[in-house]
């Protein structure tokens, strides 16, 4: 869907008191997938679960998308994940996830940052 407008917009689903640009009065969904393998995330992706029993999985990030957010998470002690990114995560190129670790990230004029 997609919306044009010149003045303020406000969306409220389900509320009466408008205070946001968006109100949801229930549950949302985002979309959550298991990867085992090296992947390159994009407009579908929001939570990222990183199954590395087998080896290390290198996840690159994607540029000119501000505001994005992900949220990454390691099952697994064994092997790494490697967060790589064109421009930084925090200063830096490579973000390692070891043991069981998370993290989330957002961008902001093509940079990533930890949240």
């Amino acid at each position: 869907m997609k919306i044009k407008h010149t003045g303020e917009l406000y969306l409220g689903l389900y509320s009466e008191n408008q205070n946001s640009l968006m109100n949801i009065n229930g549950s949302i969904s985002k979309p959550i997938k298991i990867i085992k393998e090296n992947t390159v995330l994009n407009n579908l992706d929001y939570t990222i679960i990183c199954d590395t029993r087998e080896k290390n999985i290198d996840i690159i990030l994607p540029n000119k998308c501000h505001g994005r957010i992900y949220n990454i998470k390691k099952l697994n002690k064994k092997n790494t994940v490697n967060i790589i990114s064109e421009n930084t995560i925090d200063n830096k190129k490579i973000y390692e996830l070891i043991e069981e670790n998370k993290i989330t990230i957002q961008n902001c004029l093509n940079k990533w940052f930890i949240i």
